[in-house]
């Protein structure tokens, strides 16, 4: 900018004079132009500091764009798992649904079987069993009726198991479908 001052300085002098201007006149022009420059310098060193202020804006833009392509990278990322995690809870609790549905189909069949072997006890009445086994006509018969009433016995025992042992699986099983349920909504809304 010296440079630039000195260059108007030289080519005003070198310049001749206009007609009725005199020389003390010179001296006031070449000072308005060097003011008029010196203005000139300071817009400029006013634009550049704009210039470079955009300049660190625009990088400090660019580094939030790049992190935050990152973040929602990995939101995309884990939105895909939770959508994973989503459809296989989904298909287990499809799965607990059938199995449990097949364990109340077999509760409602041991249910009625054990029903049905109650009435007959039920009809029979107290001492049903010893008024079978004293109306064996021979020791051979009275072995065998003997045998018949303790493979019932142990039939209605295995009965009344099989019936705990289903409403104990289906419970476990209705349990695990709630918790299953949750764990679907949560993985859902996630």
């Amino acid at each position: 900018m010296t440079l630039l001052t000195f260059a108007l300085l030289v080519a005003a002098q070198a310049a001749p004079a206009p007609a009725g201007m005199a020389p003390a006149n010179t001296a006031v022009t070449v000072a308005s132009e060097k003011a008029r420059l010196d203005a000139i310098a300071a817009e400029i060193a006013v634009r550049v500091d704009a210039l470079k202020d955009l300049d660190n804006q625009q990088r400090s833009l660019t580094n939030s764009l790049g992190e935050l392509d990152e973040s929602l990278a990995r939101l995309a990322d884990d939105a895909e798992r939770a959508k994973q995690r989503h459809a296989a809870l989904i298909a287990e609790l499809a799965g607990l649904e059938r199995n449990t549905g097949l364990d109340e189909q077999a509760l409602a069949d041991a249910k009625r079987r054990l029903e049905a072997r109650l009435r007959v006890l039920y009809v029979a009445g107290e001492g049903g069993a010893v008024r079978a086994l004293l109306g064996a006509e021979g020791f051979a018969e009275l072995a065998l009726r003997r045998r018949f009433l303790r493979a019932l016995a142990d039939s209605d025992a295995k009965l009344v198991g099989e019936v705990a042992r289903i409403e104990g699986s289906l419970a476990d099983k209705r349990a695990r479908l709630r918790a299953a349920a949750v764990d679907a909504e949560q993985a859902r809304r996630q």
